[in-house]
């Protein structure tokens, strides 16, 4: 599943879903996301409707704005969706990856058009098995702070991880959707659950 990309941040829905579930991450894969505009409009003008995920189209939307700006920008489920969608409008068209044009037979008319260069998507492989320690390897945790903590709770929470030399990589916020303004913490760090000091740490 993609979780996060250079350009849009984290894939919202994925990470939801790992918070509520119970798969496990196994494994990290990053991959470049190059986009493409597929259609089978005769040309830019002709586009009256764009169609793709809201990751693709945050990657590309300077783009967007600059040579598609008439174009009403439709939300698809997947870039897959977007494609099929845009087959079935003559004045429609797709931001997807280059295999969707192989897999459907959408035309590529623009290659490359994600607003940076260097873009990267982060893939985590899920399981319901926890991966076996590797001597490097990294955790994704999340947590959440118990209420009434008062000031200073996330910091003292992270200087429990510090105090065990654990480094962390990354931490971002999302809402529980269990109350308004309550959060649940994701933090990447250095190190196996079943590392000595990660573990104490956690603990």
């Amino acid at each position: 599943v993609p979780i996060e990309n250079s350009t849009e941040g984290s894939s919202n829905t994925a990470v939801d879903a790992l918070i509520d579930g119970k798969l496990l991450i196994r494994a990290e894969l990053e991959l470049e996301v190059a986009q493409c505009l597929l259609t089978g409009a005769t040309g830019l003008a002709s586009v009256e409707r764009v169609y793709s995920h809201p990751q693709p189209l945050g990657q590309c939307r300077v783009w967007l704005a600059k040579n598609l700006a008439q174009a009403q920008v439709v939300q698809s489920q997947s870039t897959a969706a977007a494609v099929r969608d845009a087959l079935g409008d003559p004045r429609g068209a797709a931001i997807a990856g280059r295999l969707a044009s192989e897999l459907y037979g959408l035309p590529i008319v623009r290659e490359r058009i994600q607003d940076r260069p260097d873009n990267v998507t982060r893939f985590a492989l899920v399981s319901l098995e926890d991966a076996p320690r590797t001597g490097n390897d990294k955790t994704t945790l999340a947590f959440s702070l118990r209420e009434g903590q008062g000031r200073g709770a996330l910091m003292r929470a992270l200087a429990e991880l510090d105090e065990e030399g654990i480094n962390l990589t990354r931490i971002e916020s999302r809402p529980s959707r269990e109350k308004p303004w309550d959060y649940v913490f994701l933090a990447d760090l250095e190190g196996h659950r079943e590392d000595a000091h990660v573990a104490l740490g956690l603990e």
